[in-house]
Formats: structure tokens, sequence, C-alpha cells
């Protein structure tokens, strides 16, 4: 089960380069500082977290100086990036180890919202599990963001995109570490890739005879933590900035959110008038 409300820490991974085809294009080389609608794509995710009322801290992983200067009003806590995204997450919650739930979240989901962490928490703690990791249907991102470019896991559900938000127990993380950072390295040789996840999985795979649940018991039992699948109808949680499409549909949405919102506001004004 989760923490009561006000206790849950958030970490946010702000590390990393800015893909060169989004270097091109917002001539920024760290992806958690590419400009967006006049200021830095973590500024506006934090923005849009900090009212939680379930988040209890937040903790940012990254280029502590540039993260500093940015956020100089606030009280988080600042960690340097260590050149990699697991060393970042390891460090991350091992600076995080007290707590029972960390809510892990990239830098770059800018549309994420306090409802949207809410909901996500509310489900999460029907269930009692070690990793939590939502996943948004392919029908509901194509709905809201079309013709966007996604990986997408095939299911006997339907067609799944991961979110970019976690809400994991430390402890059992950091207990198998080791795990993780074997998978890292291998994921991209696919005869380690098979020893590891087995060749009666992959074909499983590749012929569409995959569940949720065998998913969720396959993830459990390589990582050697309980593991459950939270099906958001969310599509801002898979919506993350990687390539040149993703900032020109995200910014179109912002623009045009932040138009219609001025719009009501205005209207509201006219109205109490």
């Amino acid at each position: 089960m989760v923490e009561k409300i006000m206790e849950i820490p958030a970490m946010i991974l702000a590390g990393g380069p800015t893909p060169t085809s989004l270097q091109t294009v917002t001539q920024e080389p760290e992806r958690a500082f590419i400009p967006l609608l006049g200021k830095p794509i973590i500024a506006h995710t934090v923005d849009n977290i900090r009212g939680s009322m379930f988040l209890s801290s937040i903790t940012v992983i990254g280029n502590v100086d540039r993260l500093k200067e940015e956020f100089k009003d606030d009280d988080f806590t600042y960690i340097e990036d260590a050149g990699s995204l697991l060393e970042n997450l390891m460090n991350g919650l091992k600076s995080l180890e007290q707590h029972r739930k960390v809510l892990i979240l990239t830098a770059d989901i800018p549309l994420i919202t306090t409802n949207i962490i809410a909901s996500t928490l509310l489900e999460c703690e029907k269930i009692d599990a070690d990793c939590y990791y939502p996943i948004v249907m392919k029908s509901i991102i194509e709905k809201k963001f079309p013709g966007g470019k996604r990986t997408y896991i095939p299911l006997r559900e339907g067609q799944f995109s991961g979110g970019n938000v976690f809400l994991v127990n430390p402890k059992a993380l950091l207990r198998n570490e080791a795990v993780f950072k074997r998978l890292i390295k291998d994921r991209k040789n696919v005869v380690k890739l098979v020893s590891f996840l087995g060749l009666s999985f992959l074909l499983m795979m590749i012929f569409g005879l995959l569940d949720i649940p065998i998913l969720e018991k396959k993830a459990s039992k390589i990582l050697g933590v309980s593991v459950k699948a939270i099906i958001s109808p969310s599509a801002e949680l898979a919506v993350d900035i990687d390539k040149e499409k993703d900032f020109i549909d995200v910014s179109r949405y912002m623009e045009k959110k932040r138009d219609n919102d001025n719009r009501s506001s205005i209207n509201s004004s006219l109205k109490t008038d």
C-alpha cells in the first residue's frame, strides 16, 4: 500500500544530454533544460507537480548548478548527475531509502498534472507491490496526440506504451541493483537478452501471446521484486520529448491550452463584472 497523503517523496531524473535531432532545433545540450514556451521543460514538470497533496518533497538529479539557479526559491534536494540513467536512479533511491515508497518521474513530461499523479497513486494504493509501472493504451494516446512515433508493446489486452512515472519501494530495488545493471548493460545484445528473458518469453512476445499478468510475473521474477502494471487513462503519462515531432506537438498542445485558459479567464472576468 502507498503511504498516507503528504508522505511520498518525488524524485525527478533530470540528467542526460538532449537527443541530437533536438539539439539542432533547440540549441540546448541538456534535455531537462530544453526551452518550452519561455522556460526549461523541467520547470513545467515541476510547476505541474509541486501542488500535489500526495508529495512531501522533491529531489532532482541532474546538473546541480543549473538546477539550483532555476529553482533558487525552492527547498529541493539536489544530486549531481552521475553520467548514466542507472547510476542516477540508484543514487536517488539510496538518498530516499528510508521511505516506503518513492515516486520517480522523468524531467521531460511537461503535460503531467497533480490530478494525474493523484489518480495514479490512488490506483497503486489498491494493490500491494514493490514497483508500479503505469501503461497507456495506444488508442488513448493516438486520440489525444495523433501521429506520434512511440514504442508500443503488443499484448492480448491491446497495444500499450509505458508511462514516464514509477512508484517504487526503494529498499526492494536497491537489494537487486546488480540485476538492473545487467539488464541495462545487455539490453542490446540479443544472445544475452534471450538468456536473460528466456526463449519462450521472446517467442510469446513475437507471436502476440503475452498478456499483462504474464508480463508482471516475468518482470517480478527477473527483477526480484513484485511488479504491477497500472493501466492509466492519461495519455500525458506516455508523452515525453525525445524527438523533434514530440517537441513540436507538445509545444502546440501547450500553446492551445494556454490560449483556451486565457479566454476562459477573460470570459469569467467579464461575467463577474
